[in-house]
């Protein structure tokens, strides 16, 4: 969370004996813990009631985004679509090619 390690802890921990004293320092770290469970304890109610009261909104707006998802619309209109069959078959050797399309037809 705070991404404090070893070292800055110890040079934390010396600085509030120094400023607090060590006859205070332990009831000061006890009424910190509390403090720090109270809020974490708020923390996850509160997303759990904002959970529970917008879930089912979410959910629904979540399904409709599915929905209307571009690359899902496009891939079913080209399902949809009928693609004329190509012929895997190779012409003879000495045969000319057939033009793809017929230049004297309209």
């Amino acid at each position: 969370m705070f991404d404090i390690g070893a070292g800055e802890f110890i040079v934390i921990a010396l600085v509030a004996l120094l400023i607090v004293g060590p006859e205070r320092l332990p009831a000061l770290a006890r009424q910190w813990v509390q403090t720090l469970r109270a809020v974490r304890q708020q923390a996850a109610t509160a997303r759990a009631d904002l959970q529970a009261s917008v879930g089912a909104d979410v959910a629904e707006v979540t399904d409709l985004l599915r929905q209307a998802d571009p690359r899902r619309l496009f891939t079913d209109e080209s399902a949809q679509r009928q693609q004329p069959e190509r012929s895997t078959a190779k012409p003879a050797r000495n045969e000319p090619l057939a033009p793809a399309w017929d230049p004297d037809t309209p």
